[in-house]
C-alpha cells in the first residue's frame, strides 16, 4: 500500500495542479479580461497622445506669437522707410524744381538780353564762348561719371541740353 499510497498522492497533486493551471490559463485567456488589458493600453496610450498634442500645440502657439513679433517688426520697418523714401522722394522733387526755375530764370534773362540786343555774358565773355566753355565744362563732367541731372544743377541748364551735348558729343567720336 505505500506505492499505491504515493501513486495516489502523485495523481492527486498531479490533478491539483493542472486544475490549478487551467483556471488561471482560462482567467488569462478569458475575453473580458483580454478586453480590459487592451482597454487599460489603449487609455494610455490616449493620454501620452493627449499630452503630447498639449505640448506640440504649445510649442506651435509660441512660434505663433514669435512669427507675430516679427511681423509687427516688420511692419515698423516697412512704414519707416516708406517714410523716408517719401521724404527723399520729396527732397527730390523740390531739388528738381529749383533747377528747374533756375533753368527758366536763366532762359529769361538771356531772352531778355537778346531782345536788348546785348551780346555779352553778366561776366563779359561773348554769348558764344560762355557757350563752348559750358560744352566743355559739360563734357568733361560727363566724362568722370558724373549723372545728368547732378550736371545740369553744376552748369545751370537743363537735363535735356546735359544729354543732347553727351550724345552729341559722342556721334563725334
Amino acid at each position: 500500500m505505500t506505492w499505491f499510497s504515493v501513486l495516489l498522492v502523485n495523481v492527486l497533486f498531479t490533478g491539483a495542479a493542472l486544475l490549478y493551471l487551467a483556471r488561471r490559463i482560462e482567467r488569462r485567456i478569458e475575453p473580458t479580461a483580454v478586453l480590459n488589458e487592451i482597454r487599460a493600453e489603449v487609455d494610455e496610450l490616449i493620454v501620452e497622445f493627449n499630452q503630447t498634442t498639449e505640448r506640440n500645440i504649445a510649442l506651435l502657439e509660441e512660434r505663433i506669437v514669435r512669427l507675430n513679433r516679427i511681423i509687427e517688426t516688420a511692419d515698423r520697418r516697412i512704414t519707416v522707410l516708406k517714410r523716408e523714401t517719401e521724404s527723399h522722394d520729396a527732397g527730390t522733387r523740390v531739388y528738381s524744381d529749383i533747377v528747374q526755375q533756375a533753368a527758366l530764370q536763366r532762359r529769361k534773362e538771356h531772352k531778355e538780353r537778346s531782345e536788348n540786343g546785348e551780346v555779352t555774358s553778366a561776366d563779359g565773355q561773348t554769348e558764344t564762348d560762355s557757350t563752348e566753355e559750358r560744352r566743355r565744362q559739360i563734357i568733361d563732367l560727363y566724362e568722370k561719371g558724373i549723372a545728368s541731372n547732378i550736371i545740369a544743377a553744376r552748369v545751370g541748364t537743363t537735363v535735356g541740353e546735359v544729354e543732347l551735348i553727351v550724345s552729341l558729343r559722342k556721334r563725334k567720336s
